[in-house]
């Protein structure tokens, strides 16, 4: 396979991982997002490691485009999961209070 196919093909790489991170990140996975988060990263830096030729400009300009939309999917689903996770502790904690109220006044 030529080089430019090759780097190309590892672009894409990149890409479909971030559309399976989005996928994740809608079903709540988030341990596996950030293992592939990690991975994803590792991918970027050995791809820019290499300056981007003037023939993969627009594709890897696209690209970043969908990563950066992407990402940002994540951080909104990361965020609501965050706020929904501590509405359900602060339900647990308000619970705990009232059981404690209650066993105090049958003393």
């Amino acid at each position: 396979m030529p080089l430019k196919a090759q780097r190309l093909q590892r672009w894409q790489q990149i890409l479909d991982l971030t559309r399976h991170m989005r996928e994740l990140a809608t079903t709540g996975e988030w341990q596996k997002i950030v293992e592939l988060e990690s991975h994803r990263k590792q991918q970027l830096t050995a791809f820019f490691d290499t300056p981007v030729q003037p023939g993969e400009v627009a594709e890897v300009t696209a690209g970043i485009r969908d990563i950066m939309h992407s990402d940002g999917e994540l951080a909104q689903l990361g965020s609501a999961a965050k706020a929904d996770a501590a509405q359900r502790v602060g339900n647990i904690v308000s619970g705990r209070k009232a059981v404690a109220a209650y066993d105090h006044c049958r003393k």
